[in-house]
């Protein structure tokens, strides 16, 4: 947000000097160096009451030599270079600070630490330019965003900001290492995880913009007010070659999620955490493929939500996917890879076309869920059970323990989950339906006709 009682983009009113402006006989990198300036005043924007200006004039890389200067402002003007700027910190006024009105094509970047003399100097990303921080920037008057991107860290293990941002464009991330951001984000804009390292945010973030994870990053969630708030804001959450992952018990959130066509595919992390995600997952730029991972111990994650992204779902053996609640039915599509545990709660099952069940995974229907018309393929010692009033549908059953040398697979009816008519395939030299199907329900019986096994409940 703008710091109080300051237009956007007018800096308080102080002497003002130009770089490479009328008067200047040197142009060379060096910031204090008094003639790199207009004229007059004399000398370089050091102190306070001097602001400095930035345009298409003097040299492109500036460089503040050893010891932090105090000037009340810098100011890009819309038709100023672009800039690399390094040294020394910046110590803004309280009523002055950085304000960048550069055009689009244009890139300032900046790796000074950007402070302040006293409380209240701040930050205005104004034109559609981007300006990339990567120094230690401890400012407190606030960010504000109104057009462009404001780029934190440049692909390296720096740059930082801290408080309030009014993000109404683009507030991007872009460090390979670890980053926490606490401060409160809101505006219309969009959020950018594009690093590779971890973006932890932590906030009860309102922008509505949505949020891209992209480039492996990850993004570690800590806070959830489902429908007002949350560390993500209110808008759709992206992912393309990236990961969500929790960070806080108990999370839930409503924003929609959009999974991007990447040969890699993107993930949502428990992190030994429950982490629902209420909203509804759909294909972002083509068929999205999403594996759900528990990089702690004892998390899960919980769908709930109209789920219809294509691309595929990886259980990989870490992690446990919930389909449904008791309350709520949830529904997905595609092809099921099952390495973990997966357990269906609430739902038909209905866009489900495949679930292979790996070595040692699980399959639970519980409720009155049914497996529909899917194909069930359990290997290498996995299980499929059926719990309470579920129902295996009309869901074709491969027992398949590969020529017999693989451990025994299951399927197996508890309470009073039925069958109306399914098939089992017993794949094996040794395969026979008395060890591959068990019901502890209500009886069934078994026909083996050549190596199929056909199950029906007597009526």
């Amino acid at each position: 947000m703008a710091a109080a009682g300051l237009v956007a983009g007018t800096p308080a009113q102080a002497q003002s000097q130009t770089w490479g402006g009328t008067g200047s006989t040197t142009a060379t990198a060096g910031y204090k160096v008094g003639t790199n300036w207009s004229h007059p005043p004399a000398g370089a924007p050091i102190a306070a009451g001097k602001s400095a200006v930035f345009d298409t004039t003097g040299s492109n890389t500036i460089t503040v030599g050893a010891g932090a200067i105090t000037p009340d402002s810098w100011t890009f003007n819309a038709n100023a270079q672009s800039y690399t700027i390094t040294g020394a910190a910046v110590n803004f006024s309280a009523t002055g600070g950085l304000f960048n009105n550069a055009n689009a094509g244009q890139t300032i970047s900046i790796s000074n630490a950007l402070g302040e003399s006293a409380a209240g100097a701040q930050l205005q990303q104004l034109g559609n330019s981007t300006l990339i921080l990567t120094g230690a920037n401890t400012y407190s008057g606030g960010t504000t965003i109104s057009a462009g991107t404001l780029q934190i860290g440049n692909g390296g293990g720096s740059g930082n900001i801290t408080g309030a941002v009014a993000d109404n464009s683009i507030l991007a991330f872009d460090r390979l290492n670890n980053l926490n951001f606490g401060g409160l984000i809101s505006g219309s804009g969009q959020v950018q995880q594009i690093g590779g390292g971890t973006l932890v945010l932590s906030g009860a973030n309102t922008y509505s913009g949505g949020t891209l994870v992209s480039n492996f990053s990850t993004l570690r969630v800590n806070n959830s007010t489902p429908g007002t708030s949350s560390s993500v804001g209110t808008g759709t959450v992206t992912l393309d070659n990236g990961e969500f992952q929790a960070g806080g018990a108990l999370l839930v959130f409503s924003n929609n999620f959009a999974v991007n066509n990447t040969a890699a595919g993107s993930a949502i992390d428990a992190n030994g955490r429950i982490l629902t995600i209420s909203g509804n997952i759909a294909d972002g730029n083509g068929p999205g493929k999403l594996t759900i991972l528990d990089s702690g111990s004892g998390g899960r994650v919980v769908f709930t939500g109209a789920n219809t992204y294509s691309g595929g779902t990886l259980i990989c053996s870490c992690g446990t996917l919930q389909l449904g609640t008791v309350a709520q039915s949830a529904s997905m599509t595609g092809a099921i890879d099952n390495e973990g545990v997966f357990n269906i709660v609430n739902s038909s099952s209905a866009g489900i076309t495949t679930i292979t069940n790996e070595f040692l995974s699980v399959l639970r229907y519980r409720g009155t869920s049914s497996a529909g018309g899917a194909t069930i393929n359990n290997q290498f010692g996995a299980t499929t059970l059926f719990f309470a009033n579920s129902t295996a549908g009309n869901a074709t059953i491969i027992n398949d323990s590969f020529g017999g040398l693989g451990p025994p697979v299951g399927l197996a009816f508890f309470g009073a989950s039925n069958a109306s008519k399914i098939f089992a395939s017993m794949r094996g030299p040794n395969s026979t339906c008395a060890w591959s199907v068990m019901s502890m329900s209500r009886r069934f019986i078994f026909a083996r006709p050549t190596s199929w096994c056909a199950i029906s409940r007597p009526r």
